[in-house]
């Protein structure tokens, strides 16, 4: 009676370690073309309450960014967030800029390449700016518009390369009251699509 009694409590610690494990090792959500948290699909296994923590821990962290606004504490938010989903990739260029500016690429981007901005924004008054890539022959294609700076934000814009082949540059065109951290990436095309 007592080894019958052993086995039967022995079965059910194992089913409920199973089900434990099995609730916490669920899966996330698809990745997005702007850096910003995917909300997992109702098919996820992943407790909402985990999502909302991760969400408002990378929002932490994006503030914490933001507000020292420099090259070396946007490079590690992009690299763990914004571009993590893009492998492989590499940086073309970063800089700060007061106003218009552009920020040349490091080598040639491939016409099956995406161009990519992860970029930080601040002003002392709402102006509009806008971010763009530029050829060799001064031609240029607009990725992003805004009105006005997005506050406490890392923003991502991309464009993908057959729309400019060619390109050389990144560039801001912004009022001398708008200062932008800006980062620029290349990466394969495919890899936005989830291909």
């Amino acid at each position: 009676m007592r080894r019958v009694f052993h086995r039967s409590l022995g079965g059910m610690i194992c089913v409920c370690l199973l089900l434990v494990s099995t609730a916490a090792c669920g899966t996330g959500g698809g990745a997005t073309h702007t850096g910003t948290s995917a909300t997992p699909s109702p098919t996820d296994s992943t407790p909402s309450d985990k999502t909302s923590s991760d969400m408002a821990s990378q929002e932490a962290e994006s503030t914490q960014v933001y507000r020292k606004f420099t090259i070396d504490a946007l490079r590690p938010y992009a690299e763990n967030h914004t571009m993590s989903k893009y492998r492989p990739h590499t940086e073309l260029g970063a800089a700060t800029l007061h106003g218009s500016g552009d920020i040349t690429f490091s080598q040639p981007v491939a016409d099956d390449d995406m161009y990519f901005a992860v970029f930080m924004c601040k002003e002392s008054k709402p102006e509009p700016y806008s971010i763009g890539v530029r050829d060799a022959d001064g031609h240029s294609y607009t990725i992003l518009k805004q009105d006005a700076c997005v506050d406490e934000a890392v923003q991502g814009a991309g464009l993908p390369a057959t729309r400019l082949k060619h390109g050389t540059a990144m560039t801001v065109k912004a009022a001398d009251t708008t200062d932008i951290v800006i980062i620029t990436y290349k990466f394969k095309a495919g890899l936005a699509d989830g291909q």
